[in-house]
């Protein structure tokens, strides 16, 4: 009897014993699962400031320049400024050279008239103040567009709340970069570029060539015949009110700093001007917006430069031989105006030395 008993205790107790294994393993899991988060987002973030070092670290394009005038290493006594056809046609050593000041091109592939106003902005109050500002013109420089160009070159600099605030009014999506900046670097195609900056060591390119990217490229007469023939009835747009403004304040922002602006019309293939239908009232309002501030306006519309498609690989961007023609052109113009104003009895702009 005994013995029956002692077996009936046991196996009561064998469910309490269950239940407390069970409650055991469920908390062991629980801690697993919390130490794998830890240790995964602890992972993440170490992953993230690597990538963001590298991407600040990069030397090339887009995010190179905006590395360089964030970390105010330019300073520059003749910036260039712009899109493609600034970067692509003017070689600030030619610049320099001629003039004897030191020189930089800030332009960016694919950016616009606003992103180009902000980046002088940012320029201003990283680096030096330069003594003359040109600014490339090209025809679609007045059109209405608002997007933001190249995003990853902005990640690591969204903690700055002069980089951040213009572009979080632009694209609210910028609130979930600034705050998750390894999903932005996914989603820009930033981690390659952070992976190459990484390991990039020494001056690149662009530090030799001061900004400059030179084009090997050669004119491909096929392909312009196609370009034509695809657009018999022309290509036309709308002047924009509001990018009117916006180099109406990028003039006189330079003004208020002191800095001599020249507004430049690089060259475009000429052949293609008639197939830009809206191209004459695009020039005409370039004209106007200088006579109004009184500052130069250079248009190279009838260089000889824009007849010879020996210096262009397609209609809008000079290649390396026409980019080195045309910054000669316009390091001479400037060394003449550069010596007209250290002339006796004038000034110079900018206080250049």
């Amino acid at each position: 009897m005994d013995q029956d008993m002692q077996i009936s205790y046991r196996r009561r107790r064998w469910p309490i014993r269950t239940e407390k294994l069970r409650e055991l393993y469920r908390a062991e899991a629980w801690r697993s699962a919390v130490l794998f988060m830890v240790v995964g987002v602890a992972l993440a973030l170490l992953l993230q400031q690597a990538l963001l070092e590298g991407l600040r670290r990069y030397r090339e394009g887009n995010v190179g320049i905006m590395n360089r005038v964030m970390q105010g290493e330019i300073n520059a006594d003749i910036l260039v400024s712009g899109s493609s056809r600034a970067m692509f046609h003017y070689d600030p050593r030619v610049i320099e050279a001629e003039t004897k000041l030191k020189s930089f091109n800030i332009g960016r592939n694919g950016t616009k008239l606003h992103e180009q106003l902000q980046l002088l902005k940012l320029y201003l109050r990283h680096n030096k103040r330069p003594a003359y500002l040109i600014q490339n013109l090209d025809m679609v420089s007045l059109t209405k567009n608002d997007d933001v160009t190249d995003p990853k070159q902005y990640i690591p600099w969204l903690n700055h709340e002069e980089v951040y605030r213009p572009l979080f009014q632009q694209k609210r999506y910028f609130f979930v970069y600034r705050w998750f900046p390894l999903l932005a670097m996914v989603r820009t195609g930033g981690m390659q570029t952070a992976l190459l900056g990484l390991f990039q060591s020494g001056r690149g390119q662009a530090d030799v060539l001061k900004g400059f990217t030179p084009q090997d490229l050669a004119w491909d007469e096929n392909d312009f015949e196609k370009f034509k023939a695809g657009n018999r009835s022309g290509v036309s747009w709308q002047i924009d009110p509001q990018k009117i403004q916006t180099l109406a304040e990028l003039i006189e922002l330079s003004k208020k700093n002191e800095i001599q602006v020249v507004l430049v019309l690089s060259p475009d293939y000429r052949e293609a001007h008639e197939i830009f239908r809206s191209r004459n009232e695009t020039v005409q309002a370039f004209k106007e917006i200088a006579g109004r501030f009184g500052v130069p306006f250079w248009d190279y519309s009838d260089d000889p430069i824009s007849g010879d498609s020996a210096y262009f690989y397609n209609t809008q961007h000079l290649n390396r031989t026409g980019a080195g023609v045309f910054s000669k052109s316009v390091a001479e113009r400037l060394g003449v105006d550069i010596s007209n104003r250290r002339a006796p009895g004038t000034t110079m702009v900018g206080d250049l030395k």
